[in-house]
């Protein structure tokens, strides 16, 4: 985690230089304005990073009291238009495009990225329903998704875009990003033969969830996974077991991986199922129960790769992104709720995933820097916390000197390096409810000696 580079990496962002190429692609600002396109994003990324609230008022007051600009309400509404979408949206692509930090660590055993990824929902105010229809049902008629794939190593995004409430998960995915030796772990609704062929074509690798309605091949005679494990199965608690499958008769042969799960978990897994049947008022079948004994997942990496015994704790990385979800909701304040125009809700999303992208590079090399000296994990959600406060400063740091923004690099570091950000093994901080590791994902990467 170089001070010098990262503090380098931000004074570059945030130049007016290149922050006016941006602007004049977007047709955001065209005449000399009190309002310039540096001072606008530094609102809308840094200013606003901890605050729920994100009124007009408040916004004028900020541009005053921080950079002597006097702005209506009005006026600065007007600002949150089309142009300045597709401004804060080409700042965003940039980022993603290249590598911020310059941080991008690879697994061994000839495996590249570690990837993550996984779906969020909001919902918005029903007068956004035109813009970003949502699903219905008890919720509000209006919601948007956003689809995030990450490099968990580095902490960069990888993929991102925005949609509609209602928008299926697997209508997000693009795999054509993939390189050779990735690892994907995603959740599954977004498994389907396809996507998986798809993969596998690419030189990349998988370790998925199975549904349990899906039949498979083995030894060339199709067979339903209920009636598979059925015969194969029954086994001890918590031992795995390997069997050679195909997804279809034409597909390359994979791993199905199955572990039986203890008792008290296969009770909670039944209840979880009848009360979900219940409120679709619907029985479950003899199948869907007997399957709750089992944990499946499928993957196509060799057993020199992954041992099938690891193959669950690999997965449970996974959990990772439902965190980071959990934390953009609860620290970040992300979503707008109250009603406001469809161009400023996309204009404040775009800002916040700026920030949140910004936030998660410091804290991947943060988290690489932290293991390679002490073989200690950080608490992402503690480091957010810290970094909510630290931006606004940022913004002063940068317009004072680039000395200014590598004194304030250097103390972030210190904090997200203190032993008070270090994650803290407690009686039920499980990374994986239905198995017993209490792991940090970089244990289990080390302990599979993948990392």
């Amino acid at each position: 985690m170089n001070a010098s580079k990262i503090s380098k990496s931000f004074q570059n962002l945030f130049s007016s230089a290149l922050l006016s190429r941006f602007n004049k692609a977007a047709n955001f600002i065209r005449r000399t304005n009190k309002l310039t396109p540096a001072v606008f994003l530094r609102l809308l990324c840094l200013e606003l990073s901890g605050h729920s609230t994100t009124s007009l008022r408040d916004m004028c007051n900020i541009l005053y009291s921080k950079y002597g600009i006097e702005m209506t309400k009005e006026g600065l509404n007007s600002r949150f238009s089309e142009s300045a979408c597709r401004y804060l949206k080409g700042i965003f692509e940039f980022l993603l495009n290249n590598k911020f930090c310059k941080v991008s660590p690879k697994l061994k055993k000839n495996l590249n990225r570690l990837l993550i990824s996984d779906c969020t929902s909001y919902q918005l105010h029903p007068s956004l329903v035109d813009d970003f229809a949502g699903c219905g049902g008890s919720g509000s008629a209006a919601g948007l998704k956003i689809y995030n794939q990450n490099d968990w190593l580095s902490g960069s995004f990888t993929q991102l875009s925005i949609g509609t409430g209602k928008k299926n998960d697997t209508q997000f995915t693009d795999y054509d990003t993939l390189e050779t030796g990735d690892l994907l772990l995603q959740d599954l609704g977004f498994n389907n033969k396809k996507a998986l062929r798809t993969i596998n074509d690419q030189g990349a690798y998988y370790v998925s969830r199975l549904k349990s309605n899906t039949n498979i091949y083995v030894d060339g005679k199709l067979i339903s996974l209920y009636s598979f494990l059925k015969k194969h199965g029954y086994t001890k608690v918590g031992i795995c077991q390997s069997f050679t499958i195909r997804l279809s008769a034409a597909d390359s042969p994979i791993r199905l991986v199955v572990t039986r799960v203890p008792q008290a978990v296969y009770e909670k897994r039944r209840r979880q199922q009848v009360q979900a049947n219940k409120r679709k008022g619907r029985e479950a079948t003899a199948a869907a129960k007997f399957l709750l004994n089992f944990t499946v997942h499928i993957t196509n990496t060799s057993e020199e790769a992954i041992d099938s015994s690891e193959i669950a704790s690999i997965y449970s990385i996974r959990w990772q992104i439902e965190n980071g979800y959990k934390e953009w909701k609860s620290l970040t304040h992300l979503m707008i709720k109250t009603k406001v125009k469809s161009s400023r809700l996309r204009c404040h999303t775009w800002a916040k995933l700026i920030a949140l992208f910004l936030k998660y590079q410091l804290i991947g090399a943060a988290r690489l820097l932290k293991w390679k000296k002490t073989q200690k994990a950080i608490s992402s959600y503690k480091c957010i916390k810290d970094l909510v406060s630290f931006l606004p400063q940022l913004s002063v740091a940068l317009s004072t000197s680039f000395a200014a923004v590598q004194r304030l690099i250097k103390r972030i570091k210190k904090i997200l390096l203190s032993k008070s950000n270090e994650l803290e093994k407690r009686k039920g901080n499980k990374y994986n409810p239905d198995l017993a590791y209490a792991c940090s994902p970089l244990e289990i990467l080390a302990r599979n000696r993948l990392f």
